[in-house]
């Protein structure tokens, strides 16, 4: 089996604990069908839902960025600050996230900007790959 070829990512960023995220995205999926994932290149990770009512984001900061192969500097934002986002079903989220069922050790999460969110689930010696679709307002 050949793993399919990879975007080049903007934006690459370690989620925090399975269980925290899960806990919140089960709360904003009352809301919204839809959640924005954003991400920055200083530790930052949000959680987005909107709706012609109200706009709920949950912050996660000092996360880690891990260097990946495929994100070229030149495809990277200047500004370090800068929110990469992409929309996605919260239901499909929420379907990834029942990962934490096999207690992994890291999971990296990887945004193309409203293109592509790719996720790796790492766990000793395995790692599982997971492709978001992304939902274009």
């Amino acid at each position: 089996f050949e793993e399919p070829p990879m975007p080049r990512y903007q934006v690459s960023i370690c989620l925090p604990a399975l269980k925290t995220l899960r806990h919140a995205v089960d709360r904003l999926k009352n809301l919204s069908n839809y959640l924005i994932l954003s991400a920055n290149n200083s530790g930052n990770f949000n959680l987005e839902v909107e709706t012609d009512d109200v706009s709920i984001r949950t912050h996660f900061k000092d996360l880690d960025n891990p260097v990946v192969e495929n994100c070229r500097a030149s495809e990277q934002p200047e500004d370090v600050e800068h929110m990469i986002s992409a929309r996605v079903d919260i239901r499909k989220f929420g379907q990834f996230l029942q990962a934490q069922q096999i207690n992994p050790t890291r999971i990296v999460c990887n945004i193309l900007e409203n293109r592509a969110v790719h996720c790796f689930v790492l766990h000793e010696d395995m790692h599982l790959q997971y492709f978001l679709p992304v939902v274009v307002r």
